[in-house]
């Protein structure tokens, strides 16, 4: 009998992450102290600036550096050359609110029975009220928001000590996050001579996609082969081609799209180099969750542009397959985190909390948490597995999905009560259903997973829709999947 990582022994209901605050020190790389000089900058202050980069419906193989055969994102490629790149990265959600959610609390979404995006947090800690309460004097939000309906207008509203709401700014030249980026520097500009904390949330590549003429035209040698991209892709393109039948067009489209937000993401890199605080400042850029489907949004003009890749992973946005969680992380320090590293240790969005806090010795509470610091992967060190399994459920629905903490196996129940269990390390593209031939995995897992949900909230609440009760009494109505091998 194969055994799950974390198997028998993890109790479902502890919290798992870092020991509180521990020292970088411990972690390894060298610590910046007040007044000391690196190259191309002035004295450099005993905490760093973080700035997180969050990217909307964004496939997994959307960028260079992730293998798209013909996007330009020159300036995240060069993230990437002088930092590590996380290839086994989750989101928490398989649409925007869950998806940050996750990222702002450390909680698996499905433990708020408010949904967030009405609601927000309630009384949760969030990411920035840690560092707004470790003393950092500026704390920002700039761009999308989708995590409290309203409540951007309050004072100090999850710590933050400056909101700029931006919804996208289409018509801009360099079109929808000119606008937001235009915030965030302003944001860096008032306040780089002491630490800051700011999430950077952009609008690309949501739906309707319609860049300025010349980012279109950047792309117009472009002509799409089929066999360029993963046999999953190829229906996307297939879809596109009945709504306009000049697909290279519509690529063209995307990429354009692609390439606007590439452009402002590297004016952020100008401004740290202007300022002489890249060398003290953790950049990451990542994305809420996968690539939208065509025709799973309401701008049905633009549809066919929906064109964002996965990279050969199975489905979309609205779905747990990879396609819909698996995204790009990618983090620089200069000094600290290693160049050119790549990485595959199996990472959640959860983490993202006491990972970064644990970098920029932020106290914390381990235990308050769901997720766990990765700040020795970060810095150097060996990849490594969870000490934990990481669960996906949307406000009580009727799919789940469970990855172990090896990150090799993956669990789904569908909404048509179907279980099924795949291989990632041999099977990426989730096609190959072994619930059935590995019946000692799958049984744990779903053992497991039950064990999860009975922890969860009996009902869900929306904004003006009142209360649902949760769906969890459909697991123990579930059936193994059988379209895969008996044996293996």
């Amino acid at each position: 009998n194969e055994a799950i990582s974390g198997g028998n022994n993890v109790s479902i209901s502890e919290k798992p992450g870092s020991s509180d605050g521990m020292p970088i020190d411990q972690l390894g790389g060298d610590v910046p102290k007040q007044g000391d000089v690196a190259d191309g900058m002035d004295v450099v202050p005993s905490k760093p600036n973080v700035i997180m980069f969050l990217a909307e419906d964004l496939g997994y193989g959307d960028l260079g550096t992730f293998g798209h055969p013909y996007a330009k994102t020159p300036n995240i490629d060069r993230l990437a050359d002088q930092g590590i790149k996380f290839t086994n990265f989750h989101s928490t959600g398989k649409t925007c609110s869950p998806a940050r959610a996750g990222i702002m609390t450390s909680k698996h979404p499905a433990t708020m029975e408010g949904y967030s995006g009405d609601y927000g947090f309630r009384d949760l800690t969030t990411v920035s009220d840690l560092f707004r309460d470790a003393k950092y004097p500026a704390v920002g939000h700039t761009g999308k928001w989708h995590i409290g309906e309203g409540l951007e207008s309050e004072r100090d509203v999850y710590g933050f000590t400056d909101v700029k709401k931006r919804s996208g700014c289409e018509s801009a030249y360099w079109y929808k996050d000119e606008c937001v980026v235009d915030a965030a520097l302003e944001f860096i500009e008032d306040n780089y001579q002491e630490p800051f904390y700011i999430n950077v949330w952009s609008h690309v590549a949501h739906s309707p996609i319609k860049p300025k003429a010349h980012l279109v035209d950047r792309f117009a040698d472009i002509r799409v082969d089929y066999s360029d991209f993963g046999y999953n892709f190829h229906d996307k393109l297939t879809k596109s081609k009945k709504l306009d039948k000049n697909l290279d067009h519509s690529m063209a489209n995307y990429l354009g799209a692609l390439y606007s937000m590439d452009v402002n993401f590297g004016r952020i890199l100008d401004a740290l180099d202007r300022l002489g605080i890249a060398n003290n400042t953790i950049l990451a850029f990542t994305a809420d969750h996968g690539a939208a489907r065509i025709g799973a949004e309401e701008d049905s003009s633009t549809e066919q542009h929906m064109l964002g890749y996965c990279g050969g992973l199975r489905d979309y946005k609205h779905s747990y397959y990879e396609g819909g969680v698996r995204v790009p992380l990618i983090v620089r320090w200069p000094g600290k985190i290693p160049a050119g590293k790549v990485d595959d240790s199996p990472i959640s969005a959860l983490d993202w909390l006491p990972t970064i806090a644990t970098l920029a010795q932020v106290p914390y509470k381990e235990k308050a948490f769901e997720g766990e610091s990765f700040g020795d992967v970060w810095l150097g060190g060996a990849s490594r597995n969870r000490t934990q399994p990481f669960f996906w459920n949307k406000e009580g629905s009727g799919d789940f999905a469970m990855l172990s903490s090896d990150g090799r196996w993956k669990l789904h129940f569908s909404v048509d009560n179907r279980w099924e269990l795949y291989d990632l390390i041999n099977n990426i593209e989730e096609d190959v259903n072994l619930v059935r031939c590995k019946k000692d995995i799958a049984n744990e897992m779903k053992k497991q997973l039950k064990a999860w949900t009975r922890t969860l909230p009996e009902k869900y609440c929306r904004l003006g829709k009142g209360c649902d009760p949760a769906r969890f009494d459909k697991l123990e109505k579930g059936k193994d999947g059988d379209d895969g091998p008996d044996e293996c």
